[in-house]
């Protein structure tokens, strides 16, 4: 049994990351800026290795206690998974001021805090996992995306500095870089927008939330024990 943080575990992705670790028996912390019918059921299904709380990851005072909790929780902490994230489209000239700050606090500062916490635990533990959910937007130009785009490349580089840091503790740090997928955020785009990516995808269709799962699946396991550093794309070959 694994003991797992989940951060934004309440809908999309996070919530199959957590069903998919709660599913294989593991132990799941997870939290999210509100509760939703999604995770409050998921609660009911497992009682005793799931508990979820509310957090604003905009306000870093809510941060410094998450890994204390998830600690008193899990008995330990094995892997981090910093999902969380919030993405508003405009161009950056009409962008406001308090759009681009929600952006670069919970995408970027809150995910590099909650390593910095999770980190210790795991330090004590001799080891542990962390996975960072970074985007295919940091590796290509997306317009109105700048922001976002800028958060997630950061990340990305973030990664590839603590896996450095880290790797004397044997504790791995990698990401994963999702490319269009069917959830909430690509609900926006129109059919046009949908059926021009399809045929830009050598694959020929968007990413299943399966695929970016069973990814996380992987990179958390034994079996990924000598992969650290690396950000790795589930695009269908989009950015190839």
């Amino acid at each position: 049994m694994k003991k797992i943080i989940v951060s934004g575990c309440a809908r999309g992705l996070g919530l199959a990351l957590a069903e998919r670790f709660l599913e294989r028996g593991d132990k799941v912390f997870g939290f999210s800026r509100r509760k939703t019918e999604q995770i409050a059921a998921l609660e009911k299904l497992y009682p005793e290795t799931l508990k979820f709380t509310e957090k604003d990851l905009s306000d870093m005072l809510q941060i410094q206690g998450i890994a204390s909790e998830a600690e008193n929780f899990l008995g330990g902490i094995d892997c981090l998974i910093n999902n969380a994230a919030t993405a508003s489209d405009g161009v950056l000239a009409m962008l406001s001021d308090d759009k681009i700050e929600s952006m670069l606090d919970v995408n970027l500062r809150a995910t590099i805090l909650l390593t910095k916490y999770a980190a210790r635990e795991m330090i004590l533990r001799g080891g542990g996992c962390i996975l960072n959910i970074s985007s295919i937007v940091s590796l290509r130009g997306y317009s109105g995306l700048s922001v976002y785009s800028a958060t997630k490349g950061a990340l990305d580089a973030f990664t590839r500095s603590m896996a450095r840091e880290l790797g004397k503790r044997q504790i791995r740090v990698n990401s994963i870089c999702p490319g269009f997928m069917h959830t909430e955020m690509s609900n926006s785009l129109t059919e046009k927008q949908r059926d021009s990516i399809v045929r830009r995808t050598p694959l020929g269709r968007f990413a299943d939330l399966d695929d970016i799962c069973n990814l996380a699946e992987f990179l958390c396991s034994d079996m990924a024990k000598s992969i650290t550093g690396q950000s790795i794309v589930v695009d269908g070959g989009l950015t190839c």
